[in-house]
């Protein structure tokens, strides 16, 4: 499998093939061989070169967060982000329907139903892997549906609560 990530602003090919003993994982002149068991949906214990480490994963809007030794790396898919061209939350017949990143917990949601709001306005944070995430209005309109409070999980694309565009 071919993929395209950037990583501190620097881009990079990574090939990951099956090999007789797990993996090869290449990048550049690298060739390093790893063997990965999943531990549950987001976490892994990889090993390479002799060296093992428990990884976690989570994935959202075209990028990849990596919580490895207490820090966490964030890839960009430069193909999904392509693919997606701004992706994010679902905006349909005037409706922004905004979702969770990715699992987590709802830090604040620091609007209220009936409030009105421009495009760009801060209207939750959900923390994940020690990560706050601030989502934002795409539209300008009126808070509605607000679905979940500060200290609540949620899954990645729950509906946070929607934003009705003004007419």
């Amino acid at each position: 499998m071919n993929y395209e990530y950037r990583y501190r602003d620097d881009d990079y090919s990574i090939i990951l093939e099956k090999a007789e003993e797990g993996f090869r994982l290449s990048f550049g002149d690298e060739n390093i061989p790893l063997s990965a068991l999943r531990v549950d949906d987001h976490t892994f214990m990889l090993s390479a070169n002799g060296v093992k480490r428990i990884v976690h994963v989570a994935q959202t809007n075209g990028k990849i967060f990596v919580h490895v030794d207490g820090s966490v790396h964030v890839l960009e898919d430069i193909v999904a982000q392509e693919q997606e061209a701004g992706g994010g939350d679902e905006i349909t017949d005037g409706v922004q329907k905004v979702k969770a990143p990715m699992p987590g917990k709802v830090v604040k949601i620091p609007v209220e139903e009936g409030q009105a709001v421009t495009a760009g306005t801060a209207v939750c944070i959900v923390e994940a892997m020690k990560m706050e995430n601030v989502v934002v209005s795409k539209i300008d309109g009126t808070i509605k549906n607000v679905a979940f409070k500060a200290g609540d999980l949620v899954d990645t694309d729950s509906t946070i609560l929607e934003i009705v565009a003004e007419e």
